[in-house]
């Protein structure tokens, strides 16, 4: 009988008081690591397979030196400046001089 199959759970064994999660100030210069990439296949509706198959690489914003978006962006190892006020994040893409206000 091998006792590791099963559902397992974590018992805290040191009674502790329950805080408030704390303010937390992301300010400051961000970098991406890395961690490599992968080429996956989707599969995609009839309708998303007909956009995929139209697509061409002229169309890509970058290549105009147009602003490709903010989520395209956030995933560039490109640096990034988040300032933090009490009301308000700002952050700073290097990328594109895009700015996001939060």
């Amino acid at each position: 009988h091998d006792d590791s199959v099963g559902s397992w759970r974590a018992e805290r064994l040191v009674p502790s008081a329950v805080l408030a999660p704390a303010p937390v100030d992301l300010s400051g210069i961000w970098s991406r690591i890395s961690a490599g990439m992968e080429k996956v296949q989707l599969d995609y509706t009839g309708p998303a397979q007909a956009v995929v198959d139209d697509y061409t690489y002229l169309d890509d914003p970058a290549l105009r030196c147009i602003s490709p978006g903010l989520v395209r962006i956030s995933g560039w190892p490109y640096p990034l400046e988040i300032l933090q006020d009490e009301g308000q994040v700002t952050i700073l893409y290097e990328s594109f001089r895009e700015v996001r206000r939060i």
